[in-house]
């Protein structure tokens, strides 16, 4: 799992570092191109695991070369054309074991506690977020639902206009203190205790913006986004990710109420006084969106008074554009596998991150046939010597390693070498 590990950590880090350098290139571009944009990155480090780990291998040879260990010693004791007994190959591995760092075993024992540690951040984050969920549920039921003529009269002007057709609950609470919105199949909208003393222009100025985000569905894009903070909590370029995508998408909000007709300075001063009560709300907080938060006003605020800014939204068809663009990185990126280069030297085979390695050998008669037969595929490279005999060293590597048999046997006519796949899956990497 280690490789595997590693090989994650490194994709997943370039992922995160190529959406946020997009980003960057796209600031004269709307927050909702933006928020795509963001929202495609958090969504391939969410299936960039399964794809590596059901793609096939692209061994790409990149990496510096390696010598093999067994090969130098051998070399170095002036056996070049024979096969290492096991004592041999004994002294080798001690050898190597000796001018191995001294640290480097203590490295390699804390590398199974890895997964024991990334278990237990994410079940600590998943478990904060599951009592968010519960808390959010808590406060609607305890709340009560504004459902005079008034309000309704608001709501369905503002659905209307919103492109909104599913039902919105819109409730009031004491234990807020900013509007809120969550829920993707069944959106809530919770205002706090003072909308009841609200004049109609901030009351419609409130449900447009967070109608904005139903219409947008920022609550799915959010949970996805708490999903990558908990998979990934050790990153903190997740974490830098979903705060830049609750930023983007209250910018997209902005503008949407804008363009439909709000004034600038008008909806800028409606922003103000909202902020002005608003407090944090811990995990609540964070699988909601919320019209106002005191860390993003002063940027929000300059974004909505700023006349110069295009504040069109993108269209039905650049979602469809993005899924294609983001299967055209995944399915590269995933297979990837970047390998040393190959160095030849005397039986010595290229070593590409091998998981095992072995050595078989067969007694054979001279004028025989080797045979080869790789149902697996396989680089081979080889020497001739003066003995009646066939000695193999292989390595075997990929996803199926463990599910491939390697036979050497002799034969009538000489020696036959085979790989074959017994697992049960019906693709296979080696």
């Amino acid at each position: 799992m280690t490789p595997f590990i590693l090989a994650l950590l490194a994709k997943l880090t370039l992922v995160l570092t190529l959406g946020f350098l997009v980003v960057a290139t796209s600031r004269g571009s709307s927050p909702s191109l933006r928020h795509l944009i963001l929202f495609a990155t958090i969504a391939i480090c969410v299936v960039l695991p399964f794809a590596m780990w059901m793609s096939p291998q692209w061994n790409v040879q990149v990496l510096p070369r390696q010598s093999n260990p067994f090969a130098d010693a051998r070399l170095s004791n002036g056996i070049t054309n024979a096969p290492a007994s096991d004592a041999q190959t004994a002294k080798v591995i001690d050898a190597s074991n000796a001018q191995s760092p001294s640290g480097r075993p203590r490295l390699l024992a804390t590398l199974p506690l890895l997964p024991f540690l990334w278990s237990v951040g994410f079940i600590a984050v998943m478990g904060w977020l599951a009592i968010g969920r519960f808390r959010l549920r808590s406060i609607a039921a305890t709340s009560w639902p504004l459902d005079s003529s008034a309000w309704n009269t608001i709501l369905d002007d503002e659905r209307r206009d919103a492109g909104v057709d599913k039902s919105v609950m819109l409730s009031c609470s004491s234990v807020v203190s900013t509007p809120l919105t969550w829920g993707w199949q069944a959106p809530v909208i919770l205002l706090p205790e003072d909308a009841l003393d609200w004049p109609e222009a901030h009351r419609r100025i409130v449900l447009r913006h967070e109608l904005a985000h139903v219409a947008r569905g920022d609550s799915f894009s959010q949970l996805v986004a708490g999903f990558v903070c908990a998979l990934y909590w050790f990153h903190p370029m997740a974490w830098i990710a979903e705060r830049r995508l609750r930023s983007e998408c209250e910018r997209a909000c902005d503008d949407k109420v804008v363009s439909l007709g709000t004034p600038a300075a008008e909806y800028a001063a409606h922003l103000l006084e909202v902020a002005r009560s608003a407090r944090a709300f811990g995990a609540p907080g964070f699988l909601s969106v919320a019209m106002a938060r005191p860390s993003q006003l002063e940027g929000r605020l300059l974004a909505v008074l700023n006349q110069s800014r295009r504040r069109v939204a993108v269209s039905r068809g650049a979602r469809p554009i993005a899924v294609v663009l983001s299967a055209l990185v995944l399915i590269p990126l995933a297979a990837f596998r970047a390998v040393p280069k190959v160095e030849e030297a005397g039986l010595t085979l290229a070593r590409t991150a091998a998981d095992t390695t072995f050595q078989l050998s067969a007694p054979v008669r001279v004028g025989g046939i080797l045979t080869l037969d790789f149902a697996t595929g396989g680089r081979v490279i080889i020497t001739g010597w003066d003995k009646p005999q066939v000695f193999v060293q292989a390595s075997l590597g990929g996803r199926d390693w463990r599910a491939t048999k390697v036979t050497l046997a002799p034969s009538d006519a000489g020696a036959r070498l085979e790989s074959a796949y017994t697992g049960r899956s019906s693709t296979q990497s080696f």
